[in-house]
Order: C-alpha cells, then sequence, then structure tokens
C-alpha cells in the first residue's frame, strides 16, 4: 500500500533511496497466542517470508493499521499510525542487529458494543529484499 501524506491524502513517491521489504501480518486474540486470527499469507508455511513488498518501513506500518481497522470493522487502540510510525524506532535498531530481518509484536485493543473491551495482538515478520 502507498503511504498517503497526512496533509494532502495523495500518495507519498518513494525518494529512490527507500529499502523494499517482504513483510508478512498476523493477527491473534490475546488469549490464543498460537493460532492466527488473521494471516495475509494464510496459504503459506507459517515461517514463510510475506509475499508483498512494500516500499519502506512506514509503508508496512500502514497496512497494518488498515488491515487491522478493516479486519475489526472498528478502531484499534494502540495500531493508530503515529503510534506505529513511533514504534518503528525501536524496529530499526532491531532489524540492524539481526542483518536485515525481525519479528515486529504489537499489543492492541479494540471495543465492541456486544463483547467489550477484546485484547489482541499483531506479528509482523518483516525482511530486506535481497535476503
Amino acid at each position: 500500500m502507498t503511504p498517503l501524506c497526512p496533509t494532502c491524502h495523495q500518495p507519498v513517491k518513494p525518494d529512490g533511496r527507500t529499502t523494499q521489504w517482504r513483510a508478512r501480518i498476523r493477527l491473534y486474540d490475546a488469549t490464543r497466542a498460537d493460532d492466527p486470527i488473521a494471516d495475509t499469507d494464510a496459504e503459506s508455511p507459517p515461517d514463510a517470508a510475506g509475499e508483498k513488498i512494500f516500499d519502506g518501513l512506514p509503508a508496512i506500518a500502514a497496512e497494518l493499521h488498515v488491515l487491522a481497522t478493516q479486519f475489526h470493522g472498528s478502531h484499534c487502540y494502540g495500531l493508530e499510525l503515529e503510534t506505529l510510525q513511533h514504534s518503528l524506532k525501536s524496529l530499526r535498531p532491531t532489524i540492524a542487529r539481526r542483518g536485515g530481518d525481525a519479528v515486529w509484536r504489537l499489543k492492541y485493543t479494540t471495543i465492541d458494543t456486544a463483547l467489550g473491551v477484546r485484547a489482541y495482538a499483531a506479528r509482523v515478520d518483516v525482511v530486506r529484499v535481497g535476503q
């Protein structure tokens, strides 16, 4: 997904220096961390890298925000774009230490009128393209 400018909401063009990443996004119910409730690459083996390629880590954050919001049909507290952008600061050193790949784990909640507050977790496997 191409990131959008927060001011004018037009697609932001990558500047050519942006690193390309493969990402696989999985969502879990916090009480069942072994079985994903959503997976962008459900047909692939559990240890396989994601198929989709993103231009830069912020594009992955934007995709996670959109996918989780669409899946739950409500606001996901903890997966706001600003929160995810800030969280990337801790992901970058992990990627550098591991040589180009990492697992980004995030906790979030939703509020359902029938079920109340529900806890979830997101797991994003990122791998630099060309690894």
